[in-house]
This record gives structure tokens, C-alpha cells and sequence, in this order.
């Protein structure tokens, strides 16, 4: 004779298996909403975009660099500040040092970061011909200075370098937070120009949270693009 067999779901009787229904939903949501949440989006985003930049052969990278130091020469935002936030590329990003000589020849006045990690805040020293540089935390280049800079009353423009940016002006960077925290704390806010390779746009909304503070505009090598409303 056969044995019998029982559905577990019958065993447990209707009010367990219903609990047992609804714990396993509970958990199935939880961890899906995990999964979703915008700091795991922006990890994979980031793994994505950057390998993307990073595809990119060395030759094409320096001449889309070129093309965007053109850029940056003839940009009324960029050319008619006093002040300018730069940053020194490393590894796979877009490279500017090529437009410095320009800005020193127009008597701009140029600043690079320094961060501490530990205190996790970064600091703009000025960057002149004659600045000597230190390989930092994360490998990024910053003058060697006092960790305490001379106070500027306001910064008239930014170039920040970026992950991935979307056409709302969205910008992923790192991950560190040190720009989005260094702007906040600004009395006067810069204009914000991401700099990029076209491979860098995303065509979907990325994911923004409260603090992270918008682009107002980015320079691809293929060109400047104004966000609306800026």
C-alpha cells in the first residue's frame, strides 16, 4: 500500500501557513527594497560608468581631453571667472591640465583639492606654474600646502570631475561626498561644470538624494550643455 503524502502547506494549517505566507512576503520586499535602495543603485551605476570611461583606448582619451581643454578656453562661464575650482586627473578621467596654462596667461586664479580622510573634508589651495604637487589618498594629485588654505571670498566657477551625469544635471561621483559637503558649505554658490567623456552621459535619470547637489552644466569633448534652468 502507498504511503500517503501530506502538503506541507496542509500540515501547518491555514493560520500558520497565512503567517508563514506573509512573513516570507515581508522578507522578499525587504530584501528586494535593498537591492533598490539609491547608495546600492549608485554603486552599480558607478562599476558601469566607470568601466565604461576605462574602455576607452589612452590615445582617444587624450584627444577627447584636448578637445575638452578647447572647450573650456572658449566657455563665457569659464573664461569670465576670477576664480576657478579645477581638479588634477587621475587614472582613467578627463585630463584639464592642458587648459592651465591658459588660465594663468588670463590671469585667472586656479584651486585644486587636498582632502583628509579622516575628517573627511577637502580643502581648494591655490595652484599656480610653480605649485608643488603630492600624490594623496586614493592616488589624486593636490598642492603641497598648509592643510589650512588661504580664504577666498567666493569661487566664480567649478569644473568638478564625475562618474556618470544625466541630462537633468545628476551627478555621480565617488561616493566620498567631499564636493557635495564643500558646496554646501559655500556662502556664495560657484557655477557647476561637470567634466566628462560623452560615454560618461547616462540615459536614464540617475538616482538623487537630498544632498547632492545638481550640475549646472557639463563639457564633453563633443561640447558645453546648459541644463535647463540654470
Amino acid at each position: 500500500m502507498g504511503s500517503l503524502t501530506v502538503d506541507r502547506a496542509f500540515r501547518l494549517g491555514p493560520r500558520r501557513f497565512r503567517a508563514n505566507q506573509q512573513r516570507h512576503h515581508r522578507e522578499s520586499f525587504h530584501n528586494t527594497s535593498l537591492m533598490n535602495t539609491p547608495a546600492r543603485q549608485k554603486a552599480t551605476l558607478r562599476s558601469h560608468f566607470k568601466s565604461q570611461r576605462e574602455q576607452l583606448p589612452g590615445p582617444e582619451r587624450e584627444r577627447h581631453s584636448a578637445q575638452i581643454c578647447s572647450h573650456l578656453a572658449t566657455n563665457t562661464w569659464v573664461t569670465q571667472a576670477d576664480t576657478v575650482a579645477v581638479y588634477l586627473g587621475i587614472g582613467a578621467e578627463a585630463c584639464i591640465d592642458g587648459w592651465f596654462s591658459e588660465a594663468w596667461q588670463n590671469k585667472q586664479a586656479l584651486f585644486a583639492p587636498a582632502i583628509e580622510p579622516l575628517a573627511k573634508r577637502m580643502h581648494l589651495h591655490p595652484l599656480t606654474p610653480t605649485t608643488p604637487l603630492q600624490t594623496g589618498p586614493h592616488g589624486i594629485r593636490s598642492p603641497t600646502a598648509d592643510i589650512h588654505p588661504p580664504a577666498v571670498k567666493r569661487f566664480h566657477c567649478m569644473l568638478l570631475p564625475l562618474v556618470a551625469y544625466d541630462l537633468s544635471g545628476t551627478r555621480l561621483g565617488m561616493g566620498g561626498g567631499y564636493y557635495d559637503r564643500y558646496i554646501d558649505a559655500l556662502a556664495h554658490r560657484p557655477r557647476l561644470i561637470g567634466i566628462a567623456f560623452q560615454v560618461q552621459q547616462s540615459e536614464d535619470a540617475l538616482p538623487r538624494e537630498p544632498w547632492d547637489i545638481p550640475l549646472d552644466g557639463v563639457i564633453t569633448e563633443q561640447g558645453f550643455y546648459r541644463f535647463a534652468g540654470r
